[in-house]
């Protein structure tokens, strides 16, 4: 980061407006801020920094409320206005300082921005001039913390004076703190604690090596002209010569190891071999079982054949019998039928005979009682005839005429009759 301008406002020392062209500087990197005392020279770096991470570069002025300048008018904010180019780029933050005026009961003011700028325009660098935004996209931009960009890019002028002014025994503790060592300090007591831990770890890898090593007569057959054995029966024993004598036994009985697995696959080959010849063998009696079965089935079967062509004949004549059936039931119903014809014609007969005798009887009575209903008819008419000639208190003529028509009426009911 290199700041290229810097504008103050009511800050620090500096009431009024205050600019500092850094660009002046052109191609000199290496410059030097200098004055009396109090003129203002850690303001310019609280300044930097208050701009960049809203806080000073010293850890004696954190709060922010002591940069703003006791000269100020009530009216007039505290500001910075910070260019500065980070790698190609070229960026602008303004920083405004919130304060109660008098009269107020909160605090107001407070504003911040931050522009790139590209061919004389600037460009707003987040969607929104909030804090967090705009200090997130800084750290973004720098790269450093604002922790440790006082720690690599800025030396805080407070604490080099303490360093100037202490005792010897309180340089350490200001330099840590100057130079940021706590972290060195933290590496270092972890790699004591990390090399207590592989020295542990070393001495109980030699603990577990001297028990194996002590295992080794025991877990090992003694051989001749072996390496190991020779250096296991010296009194002073070294652990490379074992090491090394490991070694030429692990050899040793990986080749033997090789020649039983060459040996164990010869073996196995013919196990194989001899295994299909088994398979072979028993396939081939298996074969020969079935055929014994079979030729038993099929003596069993021949010997069954008569009874089989006895059925077969018995099988035909049931099954013309049944085709036989059909016709066998028509001619059952059709006698059933003829059966109950002749029954019903008998029947019929017979109450023809009794209707006729009924019908001869009823003949007879009818015709008797017409008979007697003429003979109750004639009596009748005599009757009424011989009374009217009896009737009293007519005339002569009258009565003539009445007996001559009663007499042609009995005559004519008599014909009737």
């Amino acid at each position: 980061m290199r700041p290229l301008k810097l504008t103050m406002v009511a800050f620090g020392p500096y009431k009024d407006r205050q600019v500092i062209d850094f660009s002046q500087l052109e191609g000199h990197r290496l410059f030097v801020i200098s004055g009396n005392t109090g003129a203002g020279k850690t303001t310019i770096f609280d300044a930097i920094c208050f701009a960049l991470y809203g806080r000073a570069s010293g850890e004696d002025r954190e709060d922010v409320r002591m940069l703003r300048s006791h000269f100020a008018d009530d009216d007039t904010y505290t500001s910075v206005d910070l260019v500065f180019q980070a790698g190609q780029k070229t960026y602008r933050v303004f920083r405004q300082m919130k304060h109660r005026k008098a009269g107020n009961k909160t605090e107001t003011g407070d504003k911040i921005e931050l522009y790139e700028l590209k061919d004389g325009e600037e460009f707003p660098c987040v969607e929104r001039f909030v804090v967090s935004d705009v200090n997130e996209k800084i750290q973004q931009i720098i790269g450093l913390t604002k922790e440790q960009f006082s720690q690599i890019v800025m030396l805080p002028q407070g604490e080099f004076r303490k360093l100037l002014t202490s005792d010897t025994e309180n340089k350490e503790e200001i330099l840590r703190r100057i130079f940021q060592t706590g972290f060195y300090r933290q590496m270092q007591e972890r790699m004591a604690q990390k090399r207590k831990q592989w020295m542990e770890s070393l001495q109980l890898a030699q603990t577990e090596m001297d028990v194996h090593i002590k295992q080794v007569p025991a877990v090992l057959p003694r051989r001749e002209n072996s390496a190991l054995f020779a250096e296991w029966d010296l009194e002073h024993r070294s652990v490379k010569r074992l090491l090394e004598g490991l070694e030429q036994e692990q050899l040793y009985y990986e080749e033997q190891s090789a020649a039983l697995t060459m040996q164990k696959e010869t073996l196995e080959n013919k196990l194989q071999t001899a295994e299909a010849a088994l398979q072979h063998a028993r396939a081939l009696h298996q074969r020969f079982e079935e055929l014994a079965q079979k030729s038993a089935k099929l003596t069993e079967l021949e010997a069954a054949v008569p009874e089989m062509e006895a059925k077969k004949k018995r099988l035909a004549e049931a099954e013309q019998a049944e085709r036989l059936r059909p016709y066998e039931e028509n001619l059952r119903m059709a006698a059933e039928l003829a059966e109950r014809r002749r029954n019903e014609q008998a029947a019929a007969r017979k109450e023809l005979e009794e209707a006729e005798a009924a019908l001869a009887q009823a003949t007879a009575m009818l015709q008797a009682e017409e008979a007697k209903e003429a003979l109750r008819e004639e009596k009748g008419t005599a009757a009424d005839c011989g009374a009217a000639r009896r009737k009293p208190g007519s005339d002569s003529q009258t009565e003539a005429a009445r007996e001559a028509s009663f007499s042609g009426d009995c005559q004519g009911g008599a014909t009737d009759g």
